[in-house]
């Protein structure tokens, strides 16, 4: 017998439209520049509809940062991915990681939000949300036959993510640029360095 998905109710699609509506005004004005009574309007209802759901602005924040954080909409993927080595597996996630977060023209205004206007305050719950799944990845690319530098988990995630995130920054950072226009940079190219480092060893000296 197949499971039948289950409808929302009324107070959860009130809350889910709440924090798209807090999303998408974060992004464009910023934390500070962003009442309760504006995501109120923007979400159609009363203001105090928005405080049965959350008691402060910074709460509609948290509940926007582990909605849309890619860390906690593409890290739980990572355990589908399928490859035959780890540098195809790692490949693979990187490349889930960029079209997740290009998807989301908001998330660089978000992101910078959370470090700059709120100190990063949430980053280790969303760490904590995340751990189990970072730990499960890591063992699957540790148990193909290779060698790694990375000597723990820790090391492992922060390089990986490091980056991804260093890919996604800059590509931000220059869209529209020069540099972007004579020499677009794909996270497959990034990846090979990240991989394999940036100089090539002369076989002849």
């Amino acid at each position: 017998m197949e499971q039948q998905e289950e409808i929302p109710n009324r107070g959860e699609l009130s809350r889910a439209a709440i924090i798209q509506a807090a999303y998408n005004l974060f992004v464009q004005q910023g934390y500070h520049g962003t009442s309760m009574r504006q995501i109120a309007q923007d979400t159609g209802l009363a203001l105090g509809s928005i405080y049965n759901h959350f008691d402060s602005k910074e709460a509609v924040f948290k509940a926007v940062i582990i909605a849309h954080h890619p860390f906690v909409t593409v890290v739980p993927k990572l355990e589908a991915l399928q490859a035959r080595t780890a540098e195809q597996l790692l490949h693979e996630a990187a490349r889930l990681f960029v079209s997740e977060m290009e998807q989301q023209r908001g998330l660089f205004n978000l992101i910078f939000i959370e470090l700059i206007e709120l100190d990063g305050r949430h980053m280790r719950e969303l760490v904590d949300i995340v751990l189990p799944h970072i730990l499960n990845f890591q063992q699957r690319v540790a148990g193909f036959p290779a060698t790694f530098r990375a000597r723990t988990p820790v090391a492992f995630f922060r390089s990986f993510i490091g980056t991804v995130t260093a890919h996604y920054v800059t590509n931000e950072l220059l869209a529209g640029t020069a540099v972007m226009q004579i020499s677009p940079q794909s996270i497959d190219e990034m990846m090979d360095i990240y991989l394999h480092g940036l100089i090539i060893e002369d076989s002849t000296s």
